[in-house]
């Protein structure tokens, strides 16, 4: 499968982020629903966490955590904490529909999505699974989408050819692989010309 989820420019400028955050597992929360989204410009040296900040301070969001002189983990956004909806209930935040527990420290880069989610348990009803192991352990993709063509066959997570067939005069195309969990990244890449 050839895939590209953004098109790259040798003298391109440092480009932008989404960062969205939201809250849909926690109804006694200090808040719920859809809480920001919003598009940040990439500047030099700027990571995950420094991109939600900004994103946050734009909006008039407080948020305690993001950045890596704070640790780079979120602990609160407008007062809604880690803890409030329980012993595993707390912030996690995915980039690119992958869950890296490492925190928000990494550089963000062109085109990246930085989603930023309540869970009630410790990410497992976000998609990020540790148990049952068979589930953790499950390397497949749940859904392929794009943003228009025809695939086929229909996807299905146990076939691994697929042909797409593109209207003429096609020069760019939104790929959307999306792991079975979440902890595993899934990397399109353009193979060929």
């Amino acid at each position: 499968l050839v895939c590209s989820p953004t098109t790259a420019l040798a003298d391109a400028e440092p480009g932008i982020a989404m960062v969205t955050i939201s809250n849909s597992t926690f109804a006694g929360g200090e808040w719920t629903g859809d809480y920001l989204s919003a598009i940040v410009e990439i500047t030099p040296g700027m990571t995950q966490g420094d991109a939600v900040k900004a994103a946050c301070d734009e909006a008039g969001v407080s948020v305690t955590g993001a950045t890596v002189a704070e640790g780079g983990f979120i602990s609160d956004i407008d007062g809604l904490s880690n803890g409030d909806g329980g012993i595993m209930s707390g912030w996690m935040s995915s980039v690119n529909n992958w869950f890296n527990i490492m925190g928000l420290s990494d550089p963000v880069e062109d085109g990246d999505w930085i989603s930023v989610q309540y869970s009630l348990d410790f990410g497992g009803d976000l998609g990020s699974i540790f148990f049952p192991i068979e589930d953790a352990n499950n390397k497949t993709l749940q859904a392929l989408e794009f943003d228009f063509g025809t695939l086929e066959p229909a996807f299905d997570s146990d076939t691994h050819d697929y042909k797409l067939t593109l209207p003429a005069g096609t020069d760019t195309l939104f790929v959307l692989p999306l792991a079975f969990n979440l902890n595993y990244q899934v990397r399109p890449s353009v193979d060929g010309p």
